[in-house]
């Protein structure tokens, strides 16, 4: 879409309003969506997932504000006009003018929320894409230097058509700052990871002249999500990331273990079942 100056052209049709009205109601259900699956990352992830929701809260609460801001502002024209929305066809011969008070306020909030959405992105090069898309959508002067803004008084029915394409780049930042904030949950998981070393000696008895035998190996387990340990059909308890099995022993003899972990599949909600065996002698 191109941008004109206020004149009797036609340059702006309904059809344009209506379609961003329709892509803007779209965007509104998405990015709700995602703020929903935040909430639900909530509950299963807490400590993983909140600086990612906060920063999403930030994101989304500062998008409604300006989407709200510019939405006044269009009731406002309408209002002017006394046009309903359905008969927006007839604001062609209309003309409204935004206070100068406005545009200026419009200005500054444009500017405000693309450098808080820049300060969120992590300055690295991956992000590049979505710190110039970001510039792109909220390019404050693009938008409010344009000569239809500047005039005291301009067709309605074009400003209408101006003002909802700004919310959907908005709107669309929102949805791209969003899912950018969701995707790097999954792609956090070192950071809360607890490494240790195990010793897994074949005996800790040894007669004199015979071998010492053991394995030596790196563990690493997440410190905010714990696995599911199933042994004989029945969970056992985890601290610090391993299962915690108690037997009292009945009977001599070789005695065996086994069971499965579960536990989810990083950035999926597959379950991954991790089977193991065991076996111990009491004399």
């Amino acid at each position: 879409m191109q941008f004109f100056a206020c004149t009797n052209t036609q340059n702006y049709q309904t059809e344009y309003f209506i379609k961003f009205n329709k892509m803007n109601n779209l965007l509104n259900i998405d990015n709700k969506k995602i703020i929903k699956e935040f909430e639900d990352a909530m509950l299963e992830n807490p400590i993983k997932t909140k600086p990612y929701f906060e920063k999403a809260k930030n994101i989304n609460s500062q998008a409604v504000k300006l989407v709200a801001e510019i939405e006044t502002i269009k009731l406002d024209i309408f209002k002017t006009n006394s046009i309903s929305l359905s008969d927006i066809k007839n604001l062609k011969d209309q003309k409204y003018k935004i206070p100068k008070s406005k545009i200026e306020h419009l200005e500054k909030e444009f500017l405000t929320l693309k450098n808080n959405y820049l300060e969120i992105i992590e300055k690295k090069q991956w992000d590049e894409g979505m710190i110039n898309l970001t510039n792109n959508l909220l390019d404050n002067e693009k938008w409010l230097k344009l000569p239809i803004f500047n005039k005291n008084k301009c067709n309605s029915e074009k400003l209408l058509t101006i003002l909802t394409k700004m919310q959907f780049d908005i709107l669309y930042a929102e949805n791209s700052m969003l899912n950018y904030q969701i995707g790097r949950i999954a792609s956090s998981y070192e950071p809360f990871y607890m490494i240790e070393a195990f010793v897994m000696p074949e005996s800790r008895e040894v007669l004199l002249g015979d071998e010492y035998k053991a394995k030596i190996f790196l563990a690493t387990y997440d410190t905010t999500k714990a696995p599911l340990i199933i042994i004989n059909s029945k969970q056992i308890p985890i601290f610090d990331g391993k299962g915690i099995y108690k037997k009292k022993t009945r009977k001599i003899g070789t005695h065996y273990l086994n069971g499965v972990i579960k536990i989810k599949k990083p950035g999926t909600d597959e379950i991954i079942d991790v089977p193991f065996e065991t076996e111990y002698v009491v004399k």
